[in-house]
């Protein structure tokens, strides 16, 4: 049986109560550094649910410098899935859904950064074509830069 997955593009206070959700991740965030971290951009935030139950969310915005005028580059800045209803094809469904918006929208590359610590979403994205193109050290792990050209 498939389960039926919505993506929904949504708010920011809708994103930040499933990113609470989801004990992986950090909780350094207040919603207010939440909402200034995408104020500077015109970000895209979507949430999938189950049920009408929201279950994941991914969030990533425009990625400009000014050192090279660079403009065709999306940030995939932060998103998960609840440990319910992992291995459902959530996180697959928002990435589909991100990589086509981020296409429509005239980008040419989608950036994103992950850890060793998030083993599934390492191997789903380089199943999916993302190419390992940078690594920083970030505290007792390391931050992997991948970068996807948008053909």
């Amino acid at each position: 049986m498939t389960t039926k997955i919505d993506i929904q593009i949504a708010t920011p206070e809708t994103t930040f109560q499933v990113f609470q959700q989801i004990p992986e991740l950090d909780q350094y965030l207040t919603l207010d550094e939440f909402k200034e971290r995408l104020g500077h951009s015109s970000p895209l935030l979507l949430t999938a649910s189950i049920a009408n139950e929201p279950v994941g969310f991914k969030v990533g915005y425009p990625l400009t410098s000014e050192a090279t005028e660079d403009h065709q580059t999306f940030y995939s800045w932060l998103g998960g899935v609840h440990p319910h209803h992992r291995n459902k094809g959530v996180a697959a469904a928002l990435l589909n859904f991100q990589e086509a918006w981020v296409r429509d929208a005239g980008f040419q590359h989608l950036e994103v950064k992950s850890m060793n610590r998030f083993p599934a979403m390492l191997q789903l994205l380089i199943s999916r074509g993302y190419w390992i193109v940078g690594v920083e050290s970030f505290e007792a792990d390391f931050k992997i830069l991948f970068r996807k050209a948008l053909d």
